[in-house]
């Protein structure tokens, strides 16, 4: 799994339209997250552009393409412990035509007992998913069933999802700051360029430990079932 090129990344968001977008996705990010106090923060990707504060952990998915399986290491690329993480932030981390699965197992993995995951990605069908010229356009892009059933695949709750950018991507500066204008004073439940969705871990009781086990037969990388 190879992720969405940082470099590009950073240059869109050097760009006029990439710092538009920059400020209405921190904005989205304050409002669903607004506190990451005393937290160990790990952001994956370009997540580390949308954080205010610095103090957070480095860390990647290693991605050589040979290996049968790939996890979270640090910059040292040391594997990440389990249950270190308070809150994961995810923001151009995985390549197009990649799923999300192999992101979430490891996600899971590293977060602590109840650990916050907040994801963005593409909306299905949205200008901002079909514009190469983007970080949004060389991602997989997500309806959000499609997004919501692959969280609840890795056990994960989710508790919050949101729309934002509504503009196209290649329309005006005022065009742009009117849309936004208009959102944030009658919020719309359809469209947008992207999902945020702020999800929870999830762990699994001992009574479900039996479905979990035979379903774990058929995919080994599933999360196994902890006592509460």
């Amino acid at each position: 799994m190879m992720p969405t090129d940082f470099a590009d990344s950073r240059d869109f968001y050097q760009s006029p339209i990439g710092r538009r977008t920059l400020d209405v996705l921190r904005a989205r990010v304050r409002e669903m997250a607004p506190a990451f106090a005393d937290e160990r923060v790990l952001p994956l990707g370009s997540a580390s552009l949308l954080l205010d504060s610095p103090s957070f952990v480095s860390g990647r998915l290693t991605s050589e393409r040979d290996e049968n399986f790939s996890c979270l290491v640090d910059s040292k690329n040391k594997l990440l412990p389990d249950g270190d993480i308070d809150r994961i932030v995810v923001l151009h981390a995985v390549a197009e035509a990649e799923d999300m699965t192999l992101l979430l197992r490891e996600a899971w993995r590293v977060l602590k007992g109840e650990g916050r995951l907040l994801l963005i990605v593409p909306r299905l069908g949205s200008a901002w998913a079909q514009n190469p010229d983007t970080p949004f356009g060389k991602e997989k892009a997500y309806s959000a069933a499609q997004i919501k059933k692959a969280l609840t695949r890795q056990g994960f709750f989710v508790a919050r999802l949101k729309r934002a950018l509504y503009a196209p991507p290649d329309c005006s500066d005022t065009f742009f700051s009117l849309s936004q204008k208009m959102e944030s004073a009658l919020p719309c439940p359809f469209g947008g360029g992207v999902f945020l969705i702020a999800a929870r871990k999830r762990i699994l009781g001992l009574a479900g430990a039996k479905k979990v086990k035979a379903r774990a037969a058929s995919d080994p990388f599933l999360p196994s079932p902890l006592p509460i």
